[in-house]
């Protein structure tokens, strides 16, 4: 989402003349500071719906609406070599996976339904197993750096996750 907001912000600035200062991280890291200083933040985008009820409990939102739509994706290296298509061919045992702990992979892909919800699980269960080409990872992010640094054959992230020319996301929506 940081290359739409920083046009938008540059946008207003030019606009309105009022200077808009950007933190991004990740949703998680974003609500704790926010917690903290509550009155050092006017907009908190989340990437993920939960992170907002977490705000309003702690009534730190005055009001929330949707201003995009993500999706959880496969990326895999540019090209695809090992000819990735769809979720279950992660579950091949010689296939390297990234799979965020925090995101997308972890609360979204867990509340997606029961039948990649058994997928997820099966991943998860491969990551503790001695050798495992399954490594959690903190967010989508880190999950995108594991198919730029080559430590992964596919990583399942949000279609938005910032990239390079490095990895590119399937057409498979997990």
């Amino acid at each position: 989402m940081l290359k739409p907001v920083e046009q938008i912000a540059a946008d207003y600035q030019k606009e309105c003349g009022t200077r808009i200062n950007i933190e991004a991280a990740g949703s998680g890291t974003l609500l704790s500071k926010i917690r903290v200083a509550p009155n050092k933040a006017d907009l908190f985008l989340a990437a993920e719906e939960s992170y907002i009820r977490e705000a309003r409990a702690h009534r730190l939102v005055a009001e929330a609406f949707p201003v995009g739509r993500q999706h959880v994706v496969i990326a895999v290296k540019a090209g695809n070599p090992r000819k990735i298509a769809a979720a279950a061919d992660l579950l091949a045992a010689d296939v390297t996976v990234a799979l965020p702990n925090r995101s997308c992979g972890g609360r979204k892909g867990r509340k997606a339904g029961p039948e990649r919800e058994r997928r997820v699980g099966r991943l998860i269960e491969r990551s503790k197993q001695s050798g495992a080409k399954v490594s959690l990872v903190g967010t989508v992010t880190e999950a995108a750096q594991a198919i730029r640094l080559g430590a992964a054959d596919a990583a399942v992230i949000w279609d938005v996750t910032p990239g390079s020319s490095d990895w590119s996301s399937s057409t498979c929506r997990c």
